[in-house]
C-alpha cells in the first residue's frame, strides 16, 4: 500500500525556515537580520522535498485554534497544524515535536 502525506502552509513554512537556517548556519535572531544579504541561496532541494507531499488548505477557524491552544498547550502554529489534522481527520504524523504526543487523538512518529 502506499502512504501518501499530506503537509499545510504552516509546515511548508517551518520547512523552509529551517532548511535556511541550516544551510546558512544562522542563528534565529541572526537570521531576522542578516537574510536579506543572503543572494543566491538555493532553495530547491527543500522546495523538492515538500513536493512529494499533497498540500491541505489551512483550515482557519479561530476558535478551534484557540481552543487546541489552551486544551493541549500547544505553541500557535502547532494548533494550526494539530487543527489541519483535526479538520481532514489525519489520526498520524510524523513529528520531532514532543509538544504533539499530548494531543489524544493524533499518534506521532517516530
Amino acid at each position: 500500500m502506499v502512504e501518501v502525506g499530506f503537509i499545510n502552509p504552516v509546515i511548508v513554512s517551518e520547512v523552509l525556515y529551517g532548511y535556511i537556517r541550516l544551510a546558512t548556519g544562522l542563528k534565529p535572531y541572526e537570521l531576522k537580520e542578516k537574510f536579506h544579504e543572503i543572494v543566491g541561496l538555493d532553495l530547491n532541494p527543500a522546495f523538492e522535498s515538500l513536493s512529494d507531499f499533497i498540500l491541505l488548505p489551512l483550515p482557519l477557524k479561530l476558535e478551534e485554534v484557540k481552543k487546541l491552544i489552551e486544551k493541549y498547550r500547544l505553541l500557535p502554529n502547532d494548533a494550526l497544524i494539530t487543527l489541519t489534522c483535526k479538520h481532514y481527520r489525519i489520526g498520524r504524523m510524523i513529528s520531532f515535536d514532543k509538544d504533539f504526543k499530548r494531543v489524544d487523538f493524533l499518534k506521532t512518529l517516530p
